[in-house]
């Protein structure tokens, strides 16, 4: 790591730390695609082979993650982004979804290899009077609430002996932060799932939310 981009990576985690705050207060809203996955079910069995994610990743992701070793048998992790956010989907399919009977990280005989990547790509969606609001919240050292706003898109493919399906949803993130209880207030915008967090998606919901769709693209009700 030269020097530049040292430097910068000191002054987005001191940038981060002030914004960071003590109380936060997070709302998702779902796009139209999300409630057409809820009803898929599959009855085989899949061996999830390989996860990639690539893209959203913070400066110091991208410098700090990368491929993890391939171990005979196992789920080998890749990409270009944050890897620990596929193990989320990956133990969400294998151990704690509803799907757990259907998927599994080792494999074993009778189960169908599967390989998935997801390429996410996050846009700030902060108007105007959100900026605004921002201003003041830098001015006061973030003792007046930060606003965040985020689309965050996600494209999915999903590789099988049925071939290649692909499937893509957007998850719409806001969030208060702040140093004092006032992010406490709940977030101005309608919402499908709240939650006490600054990065609402990034909790188990975005996990639910890929598993979800994995499983449809393999249900072959995706269109």
């Amino acid at each position: 790591m030269n020097r530049t981009r040292l430097y910068a990576l000191v002054a987005l985690s001191a940038g981060t730390a002030l914004l960071s705050g003590c109380f936060h207060n997070g709302a998702v809203c779902f796009d139209s695609k999300c409630n057409t996955f809820s009803g898929a079910s599959v009855s085989k069995k899949y061996y999830i082979e390989e996860f990639e994610v690539d893209g959203d990743a913070s400066f110091l992701e991208i410098f700090l993650h990368s491929k993890t070793e391939k171990a005979e048998g196992k789920t080998f992790f890749t990409g270009k982004g944050s890897i620990e956010r596929g193990r989320k989907v990956v133990r969400w399919l294998d151990a704690y979804g509803p799907f757990k009977r259907n998927f599994a990280t080792t494999r074993t005989e009778g189960t169908e290899p599967i390989s998935i990547k997801a390429v996410i790509s996050k846009t700030n969606a902060n108007g105007g009077v959100a900026q605004f609001n921002n201003i003041l919240a830098f001015l006061t050292f973030n003792i007046w609430p930060w606003y965040h706003s985020a689309d965050v898109d996600y494209s999915i493919e999903v590789k099988s002996s049925a071939g290649i399906k692909n499937e893509q949803f957007r998850l719409q993130e806001r969030s208060l932060t702040s140093w004092l209880p006032l992010a406490l207030c709940p977030v101005p915008a309608w919402a499908d799932y709240r939650d006490m967090t600054a990065d609402p998606v990034e909790e188990s919901l975005e996990a639910e939310q890929f598993g979800q769709c994995i499983v449809s693209i393999l249900a072959g009700e995706s269109n």
